[in-house]
């Protein structure tokens, strides 16, 4: 059940600011989207054909692959904070209560 506060919650979580009337909204959108996900869910998809594999071309080699890594320098060098080859973020997930404070 989605209510008010889950909706503030996650707002929060997601760092977006909403009115009272979008509130309102998003609380029966979320319930009309978890609704039909829920419907998802419980479909029969045995007879459903994978179509990852059947609309992959094996006939193509692939062009213009480049090299793993020649980026990487340049990439580095333009973020504002590195370490030992990754770039440096603000931790969002994993701040404390976080994640928690939605359940």
């Amino acid at each position: 059940m989605i209510d008010r506060e889950t909706v503030e919650k996650l707002a929060k979580l997601t760092r977006v600011e909403i009115s009272e009337e979008e509130k309102d909204s998003m609380v029966a959108d979320l319930e009309a989207i978890l609704g039909y996900v829920s419907e998802l869910s419980s479909s029969d998809t045995s007879s459903v054909v994978d179509t990852l594999d059947t609309h992959r071309n094996i006939f193509r080699e692939d062009e213009g692959a480049e090299e793993p890594g020649i980026h990487t320098a340049k990439i580095l060098a333009d973020a504002p904070r590195t370490e030992d080859g990754y770039i440096l973020v603000k931790q969002v997930i994993g701040e404390k209560g976080a994640v928690d404070s939605i359940r």
